[in-house]
């Protein structure tokens, strides 16, 4: 170790050692995060009206899924930085590093990784469920870049072989591999979900398009509103990890080169644990986010504009048009009433029937982003 300058030495090891740090810091507040979206969309699940919860219990379950696995990992990276700490408090900066591999590589932390694998995979699952694409034509990513295809599985698996190898042997000349192993799952999981958000978004649009065409007085932007939760939940998890697959080959390019590139590979190992940090983030937080809107049933509708009393500006006057709903309704509700002779009839009669079916679209609206991602 005497080739390295003392000075970016020694910064390199406060690099790491705050990095395992902020991990734990940040890891805890992100699940802290997710135990109020879990129980808070849980408390508002029961209160809402037996006609409002349809379709959203599987939401449900789905968020205190990802919950445990992300609470399991993080206590787990808890439980290794205490150990790290407890028992070797004076370390020398040499045996401190041999010390972080045997820890990194071993069972705890491989186990945590399982967890976080599975946190990823129910995230996953909650766009792959609504991969608006034909069982024909679904063929064709879901070899590639699905949670459940060959490629995508056989990288974690190898990489899970990779960290227990080196659990067994830390001598052993596998870590930039297992690197690399790790930008490939990367790169392999931020496609999947960049894929999915994409296909999702163009098939609501589509929809969009046409149901505006076909019925220009409905109020169609609830599928706008959908779209944009989708991409504003996606967007952080794609950066990030595409940036942090980065960081990593280029940390393995850097290792390899010289130790007179020490200073550029504390700068890039800096980067590389924040945009790691906000990788965990995003990869937990992006799914709970699109749960706790479906199960809070704030998908682009606010609550006052459900619950306020129907008004008869809403009323027909004219034959055969489609039901002008309120601002926020959703296109599953539409209903089309015929005329009654010429079209005007009683004005009375029409207008307390409008106002029922205001009251019903008011009611069942709530649910509109579970109903309306099921129809696509």
């Amino acid at each position: 170790m005497s080739m390295y300058d003392p000075q970016e030495w020694e910064r390199y090891l406060n690099i790491v050692a705050g990095g395992i740090y902020s991990s734990v810091v940040f890891a805890m507040t992100v699940t802290g995060l997710q135990i109020f979206m879990s129980f808070y969309g849980l408390y508002l699940f029961l209160e809402s009206p037996k006609e409002a919860r349809k379709g959203r219990l599987p939401y449900v379950l789905v968020s205190f899924a990802i919950l445990g696995c992300s609470l399991i990992s993080s206590t787990m990276d808890a439980s290794t930085t205490f150990k790290l700490l407890y028992q070797h408090p004076s370390a020398e900066p040499r045996s401190l590093l041999q010390i972080l591999g045997e820890i990194e590589h071993g069972p705890v932390r491989i186990t945590s990784g399982v967890f976080f694998a599975l946190m990823i995979l129910a995230g996953d699952a909650v766009l792959v469920r609504y991969l608006p694409l034909h069982p024909r034509t679904l063929s064709l990513p879901n070899p590639i870049l699905t949670p459940n295809s060959p490629p995508h599985a056989a990288t974690e698996l190898y990489r899970t072989i990779v960290r227990i190898k080196l659990s067994i042997n830390p001598s052993a000349p596998m870590h930039d591999f297992a690197h690399i192993v790790n930008a490939v799952y990367l790169v392999f999981t931020v496609s999947c979900n960049v894929l999915t958000t994409v296909l999702i978004a163009y098939r609501l649009l589509r929809a969009h398009r046409q149901l505006s065409a076909a019925l220009p007085n409905r109020d169609m932007r609830v599928y706008k509103s959908i779209v944009g939760i989708l991409v504003q939940s996606a967007a952080p998890l794609a950066v990030s990890g595409l940036a942090y697959a980065v960081t990593e080959v280029i940390l393995v390019a850097l290792r390899n080169i010289g130790p007179e590139h020490l200073p550029l590979y504390n700068r890039v190992l800096i980067a590389s644990w924040v945009l790691g940090r906000l990788y965990d983030a995003s990869a937990a937080l992006a799914p709970q986010m699109i749960i706790f809107l479906v199960t809070s049933g704030r998908s682009g509708t606010k609550r006052e504009e459900i619950t306020a009393p129907a008004s008869r500006s809403h009323a027909f006057s004219q034959p055969l048009r489609f039901n002008n709903g309120p601002a926020q309704d959703s296109f599953m509700t539409s209903n089309v009433m015929s005329s009654n002779g010429d079209g005007y009839g009683s004005s009375e009669k029409k207008s307390e029937g409008s106002d029922v079916e205001i009251g019903k679209e008011k009611t069942n609206h709530d649910s509109g982003l579970s109903e309306a991602l099921k129809d696509v």
